[in-house]
């Protein structure tokens, strides 16, 4: 492909793909703010963060159909123009013409999941945090849950700390120690726990006699890698890539939604450059027996539709009430598959 072509068209998709998504994004947040305006204090710096994680939260959402859009825009824009055949009559192929397209398509979604292993895929935590709290952390309180062979009880939770800790460690299914402590922090990637008390349990081989060994300890170092965003994010289907990928690893529960938030951060963001594909084979060429603006608008209400409901699968999905691989690789991979289908069959 001639690289003149390959610069124009990747230019044309690219600063179409870019407006599409800010104007998205102004408008997501401009509403957003007008509905929330009683509950924020427009003259903190907690506003400025709440301005920043909204425009996180929405780019998310307005992505996918931004790309759509744009090549929907784009095709339109040069079919009028009428490039298109001029492209065609100096020997460019339907596949030459939509490579740059896509590779712009895909490039847009590679950067938001480089975003979701980052602390940016809890924009929407920390935004509703600042409505609901003031502030873009909240407190915990009452925090129980199993990790590897450990059951743990935390009283309350902020700001890197805990207090009032116990952690309950199984071996062969009877109680082998009960370590409590006031209070921890997290340091060097590890929880350092203070004024620990340690009661090992030592059962005798027919279990009738049970020694039980007491000791006081200054510091204990435990929970290794235990990050606290997993501590703020126990209870949120919103999670970094890097931490659901831990949940799935450490945590026997809920692995059909651990695994619908990773589908979530990847594949899902994944579909919109491969429907863009299918949509580009679909539109016309030439005007001439078309009414192109309302084929536009048929693909684009199609493509808002079938966005929605690959949204509302998802959202079953993380509910665990669909199983993520039928509720969300299943439609995406046989987009994906159609769309190499029409590329072949366009080569």
């Amino acid at each position: 492909m001639n690289k003149v072509y390959f610069r124009y068209l990747f230019s044309l998709y690219f600063k179409n793909c870019f407006v599409f998504t800010i104007a998205f994004i102004m408008f997501y947040l401009m509403i957003d703010i007008f509905v929330n305006y009683n509950k924020l204090n427009l003259n903190t710096n907690i506003f400025l963060l709440y301005i920043f994680f909204t425009i996180f939260t929405a780019f998310y959402y307005v992505l996918p159909i931004t790309q759509i859009l744009s090549i929907i825009y784009t095709k339109i824009t040069l079919i009028k123009k009428n490039e298109f055949i001029a492209f065609y009559s100096l020997g460019l192929s339907k596949n030459a013409s939509l490579i740059p397209a896509f590779i712009v398509s895909i490039l847009f979604s590679i950067i938001a999941i480089f975003f979701n292993y980052t602390n940016l895929s809890y924009s929407e935590k920390y935004k509703s945090n600042i409505l609901k709290y003031g502030y873009v952390n909240s407190k915990k309180n009452d925090l129980f849950f199993r990790y590897n062979n450990d059951y743990i009880y935390i009283g309350n939770y902020s700001d890197n700390k805990i207090n009032d800790i116990e952690i309950l460690k199984i071996k062969n299914n009877e109680i082998a120690t009960l370590t409590t402590a006031k209070e921890g922090n997290f340091v060097n990637n590890n929880w350092v726990l203070k004024d620990v008390k340690s009661i090992e349990y030592k059962f005798s081989d027919n279990f009738n006699d049970i020694v039980v060994i007491e000791e006081n300890i200054n510091e204990k170092i435990t929970l290794n890698n235990f990050k606290p965003e997993i501590l703020d994010n126990l209870d949120s289907d919103e999670n970094s890539l890097q931490d659901v990928f831990f949940y799935l690893k450490n945590f026997d529960s809920n692995q059909n939604i651990f695994r619908a938030n990773i589908y979530k951060q990847t594949i899902f963001l994944l579909f919109a450059p491969f429907l863009s594909l299918i949509i580009f084979y679909k539109l016309p060429i030439m005007p001439r027996f078309s009414d192109l603006n309302l084929i536009g608008l048929i693909y684009t209400f199609i493509s808002l539709l079938f966005y929605g409901s690959l949204f509302l699968l998802l959202r079953f999905a993380q509910n665990g009430v669909i199983n993520p691989e039928i509720s969300i690789l299943l439609p995406i991979f046989l987009i994906i598959i159609y769309s190499l289908i029409m590329f072949v069959k366009n080569r």
